[in-house]
């Protein structure tokens, strides 16, 4: 696929004596799970319709939704160029690509945009890439549109590695930030630019990084907030994956691996500088208070950290009241509490609250359909799900790659989910759908 990622050079197809074999199960297998919540999944759109996928490949974050009604997304392969692409479905479901990335000589204007997009005020859209741009080692983008929004024109705002050792960061995966997001506001389109970036930095293992707006410039100032593993034994963490902000200017996020027990660590960067690790994980037995955490936490109204781990042992949901080196944790929820894991198994994503103070977030694997294994093991393709009062209720579950009771998608990584002022949940499935490329969808109470 041209000269871009090349991130899915295979397709991977099942067999087509087992697809026969299993596809005769469809009907029985295709039922809401028992005591699941009544909510209805709308395809929004299944990508790779045609040949090199010139619509996009495997989308990993969430898309979201501005007040008119459009989502905005992206994928992280496919596009002609196999760079990416960021795309908008409009309301009535006209889907519609808005830029593919890596048409420039060495993929200078970037290439796999993994991580969710931010909207300002005025429409403009921004992001990141995590491969690509000036030095090859990934970039912060803006997509500004004419007046009738028919054509974007794509903006680097910064490049990544611009030095040797990369000091200022390498590959950022997770999504921007800004003072304001915790409300929900748009983005002004000037004040700063929070991230992490997974790689670069003094000692090889990520930054959380800070960009600032210059008059009358298009690259923006970059300055690193913390450079992770420089304590001994990575004590203050490594491989961050994103950040949030509350009002006071404090920002939070996870690192997968390091702190006391090697097994990643919630911190929190004061708005007066510094780092300070908040909760290590992985000090009960059998990791029972998770481990590697990767999706960002979420503020919730008292300003207690939300979040999950994809592993202890099925993995978690925890909340943490930020209250310094002494932080504790309380695990709300643990996963593969249920035979063959019907309740999912293996939350990698983030959590949306709605204004009920309910939980929603996602998981990789398991659900209803024990018999779609994507996993290896039975359990079951990822579900949706809402956590009201300490009670797990399952909304979707999602089902077999390549399989026609797959075509809804298979395998959630990345969150938190997207919820609209009406309690509709927007999402993406990596995989899955009639091409096997992912999947975008909207489950409606």
């Amino acid at each position: 696929m041209g000269n871009g990622s090349g991130l899915r050079n295979s397709i991977r197809r099942e067999p087509l004596a087992a697809a026969l074999v299993l596809a005769a199960a469809f009907a029985a297998m295709f039922v809401a799970p028992s005591g699941a919540s009544a909510y209805t999944l709308k395809l929004l759109h299944t990508f790779c319709k045609s040949s090199l996928c010139p619509d996009g490949a495997y989308p990993y974050f969430p898309p979201l939704q501005d007040s008119g009604g459009v989502v905005y997304g992206t994928t992280s392969a496919g596009g002609r160029h196999d760079g990416g692409v960021v795309y908008s479905l409009l309301p009535g479901l006209a889907f519609k690509v808005l830029y593919r990335f890596c048409v420039t000589s060495s993929c200078k204007d970037g290439s796999q945009p993994y991580a969710p997009l931010i909207l300002d005020a005025n429409g403009d859209l921004f992001g990141t890439t995590s491969a690509g741009g000036a030095h090859g080692s990934g970039t912060v983008f803006e997509l500004v549109p004419n007046a009738d929004r028919s054509v974007w024109t794509h903006v680097t705002l910064h490049n990544f590695c611009a030095q040797s050792g990369c000091p200022d960061g390498s590959a950022p995966f997770g999504p921007l930030t800004y003072q304001g997001a915790e409300t929900g506001a748009l983005y002004d389109g000037t004040s700063p630019l929070y991230g992490a970036t997974q790689h670069g930095g003094a000692a090889s293992d990520g930054v959380a990084f800070k960009l600032t707006f210059v008059s009358g410039q298009t690259l923006r100032s970059v300055k690193v907030l913390h450079t992770f593993c420089h304590l001994a034994g990575c004590a203050d963490g490594n491989d961050p994956s994103g950040l949030i902000i509350d009002g006071s200017g404090n920002l939070f996020g996870v690192t997968r691996y390091g702190g006391g027990n090697n097994h990643g660590v919630l911190f929190e960067l004061p708005s007066g500088g510094g780092e300070t690790v908040l909760y290590s994980f992985c000090q009960q037995s059998n990791c029972s208070d998770g481990q590697y955490p990767i999706g960002p936490p979420t503020l919730d109204a008292s300003g207690k950290l939300v979040g999950t781990t994809p592993s202890g042992p099925g993995g978690i949901v925890y909340r943490i009241a930020p209250t310094g080196v002494n932080s504790t944790e309380t695990v709300l929820y643990n996963f593969c509490s249920q035979a063959s894991c019907a309740d999912g198994y293996l939350p990698y994503g983030g959590i949306a609250i709605d204004a009920n103070g309910d939980l929603f977030g996602s998981t990789l694997w398991g659900g209803a359909y024990t018999g779609a294994n994507c996993d290896g093991a039975g359990h079951g393709c990822g579900t949706v799900f809402k956590l009201h009062g300490g009670t797990e209720h399952v909304l979707h579950s999602f089902c077999r790659l390549g399989l026609p009771d797959c075509a809804d998608g298979a395998q959630l990584y990345y969150g938190p989910l997207f919820m609209d002022a009406s309690g509709d949940i927007f999402g993406s499935a990596e995989e899955g759908g009639k091409y096997g490329h992912g999947t975008v969808f909207e489950l409606v109470p």
